[in-house]
């Protein structure tokens, strides 16, 4: 290269050829992190590497830019200098293509991501440790439906699990709501028979006083409604029986789920 650039352009211009290259390496970290975390714990995973990204990509690559402009007005036409400034041109060109757009993305999602990872903190979902079991659908849904389960062992039985969802009322199925804070969240519901051999009566009354032995303990709330009878646990959620029809609904409680994928999926 000829000694007649300046030093400053030469090295701003291997500046700007390897922070194009980190820079992409960055951003594909970036998108990797987003999709394959099980668990958000808001921007802190990726935000840091996205600045980085940006500032790596955009910096050098304009400074150098500037620098080859300069060159070429001060000394006139300069083959080396042109090079330099196509070069310049080109990182920048692959940073606007591939880094700005998904920075932009990320910059918006970001927010959003720290709002649902901060609400759930203060709901305690990370209490200890990572997310618990009884944050997520699944693990909410197997901890009531272990309150079910043992109630009929207790009466010499077992449950049935609904399989035609046309038959379920509104109130059977799942239902968007809003945390406290205004957080999108659902609850989960879910059906259970008790075999037709049980007696309505005796199955109302056992059920009745072992959740009212377990109120009395402090392990839940009981409503004594019209129809139905609901035990609410102090883990969460609810069971609603229905003496009538012998049937149990499960219903979690309002769960914040993961925030949607800024590229999708």
């Amino acid at each position: 290269m000829p000694s007649k650039l300046p030093r400053s352009l030469i090295g701003w211009s291997v500046a700007a050829w390897a922070g194009t290259v980190v820079a992409l390496v960055l951003q594909l970290w970036v998108w990797v992190v987003l999709a394959t975390r099980k668990v958000s714990h808001g921007s802190g995973d990726y935000l840091g590497h996205q600045d980085a990204a940006l500032v790596l990509g955009v910096v050098p690559a304009f400074v150098s830019l500037v620098l080859a402009v300069l060159v070429l007005r001060r000394r006139g036409r300069s083959r080396s200098a042109v090079v330099l400034l196509v070069a310049d041109v080109a990182c920048l060109a692959l940073v606007g293509a591939l880094v700005v757009p998904a920075a932009i993305t990320v910059f918006r999602f970001a927010p959003t991501d720290d709002a649902v990872f901060a609400e759930r903190a203060r709901l305690g979902y990370f209490a200890h440790g990572d997310l618990g079991a009884e944050f997520t659908p699944d693990g909410a849904q197997v901890a009531l439906q272990s309150r079910v389960d043992a109630l009929a062992r207790g009466l010499g039985t077992e449950v049935v699990v609904p399989h035609d969802d046309a038959s379920a009322t509104n109130t059977d199925r799942d239902r968007p709501g809003t945390s406290p804070a205004g957080i999108a969240c659902t609850e989960y519901a879910e059906s259970f028979v008790l075999s037709s051999s049980v007696d309505r009566a005796r199955a109302a009354a056992y059920v009745s006083s072992v959740w009212a032995k377990q109120s009395a303990a402090g392990k839940g709330t009981v409503t004594d409604g019209q129809r139905s009878l609901v035990f609410a646990p102090r883990s969460g959620g609810s069971v609603e029986y229905r003496p009538e029809d012998r049937t149990f609904v499960t219903r979690t409680a309002c769960l914040i789920g993961e925030p949607a994928r800024p590229m999708g999926g």
